[in-house]
């Protein structure tokens, strides 16, 4: 008995040093406040500051493309496409920015797409079977089957090399992964997951990627030992390059 009960002492001591060590690599990888504030700031339908007469000063264009497009937002991005460079699927990577994703929307009352794509693969883009629909349902259930999801779609075997965007929202067979969702749109949150400097995007799209999409884009920038990241928000984070 003394020996079974020094056997499930030691089983439980690894166990907590195991969690402990899961929860310190995955700190390392937290967003900052900064980001998220930035986020927050930028989110379509978010009220804009009271300017001196009392009324509400929509500085956020991304609003005034909500009620053009007679699209019925709330608050929240129309959808959030998360693009993750291959070898980079590693739970203590992926977790903190599920976790963002699903915080950042939380007062969206409607329906919306959480759209997960893996590139730096010799055949282009790679994306699970289909995008996982949010919002109709506890969110925070899902949180685990979308981070073991998306890990096992960028895998965890890194490869240097630079990576060049020619499109953005790639499409399988001919149709569009989701299948209510045929385009970006100005209010969609576009993330990336990948190292300092990477991807480039193609002069081609600088259209489509317009200057408030870019302001308000995503970057986790991991570094190379992989032991942590620095995230990033903003226009100055996306570079253009002609193709050849």
């Amino acid at each position: 008995m003394h020996s079974i009960s020094q056997e499930k002492a030691k089983r439980d001591v690894n166990t907590m040093m195991e969690t402990r060590k899961m929860t310190n690599d995955k700190a390392q990888f937290q967003v900052s406040n900064a980001v998220v504030d930035e986020v927050y700031k930028r989110t379509p339908g978010r009220p804009g500051p009271v300017g001196k007469e009392g009324f509400e000063v929509r500085e956020n264009r991304l609003f005034r493309a909500v009620l053009e497009d007679k699209i019925d937002v709330a608050i929240g991005y129309g959808a959030v496409l998360l693009y993750v460079r291959k070898g980079l699927g590693l739970p203590r990577i992926i977790g903190p920015v599920v976790d963002f994703i699903v915080d950042a929307q939380k007062d969206v009352t409607r329906q919306w797409p959480l759209i997960p794509f893996s590139y730096g693969w010799e055949d282009g883009f790679k994306f699970p079977q289909a995008s996982f629909q949010m919002g109709i349902s506890n969110n925070e259930r899902k949180k685990k089957l979308i981070t073991s999801t998306i890990c096992e779609l960028a895998g965890d075997l890194v490869e240097p090399g630079e990576f060049v965007f020619q499109k953005l929202y790639p499409f399988q067979n001919g149709k569009p992964i989701c299948r209510r969702k045929t385009s970006l749109k100005l209010i969609d949150l576009l993330m990336v997951v990948d190292f300092e400097g990477n991807p480039v995007f193609d002069a081609d799209l600088k259209q489509k990627l317009g200057m408030q999409m870019r302001k308000s884009m995503v970057f986790v920038r991991v570094f190379p030992g992989l032991d942590g990241a620095e995230w990033r928000v903003g226009k100055d984070e996306v570079v253009f390059v002609k193709s050849e």
